[in-house]
């Protein structure tokens, strides 16, 4: 009986936390882009077209290594 109740619990904190992750996955997850590959966002702002007031020099801070 508590053979079961450890296994059940242990299931019930693996699969919490597969929840948890998943969901903050989904929170800091681009919403604009399907992959992030290195360089997407300095590409997408630059072929948005509209007037903006920012120039980006470098984009070393944005690479997923």
């Amino acid at each position: 009986m508590a053979n079961k109740k450890v296994l059940f619990s242990g299931l019930a904190m693996v699969l919490t936390a597969g929840i948890v992750l998943a969901a903050y996955q989904r929170l800091v997850q681009p919403k604009y882009m399907s992959d992030v590959v290195e360089g997407n966002l300095i590409a997408d702002y630059y072929n948005s077209g509209m007037d903006h007031d920012v120039l980006f020099v470098g984009d070393c801070e944005c690479y997923e290594n």
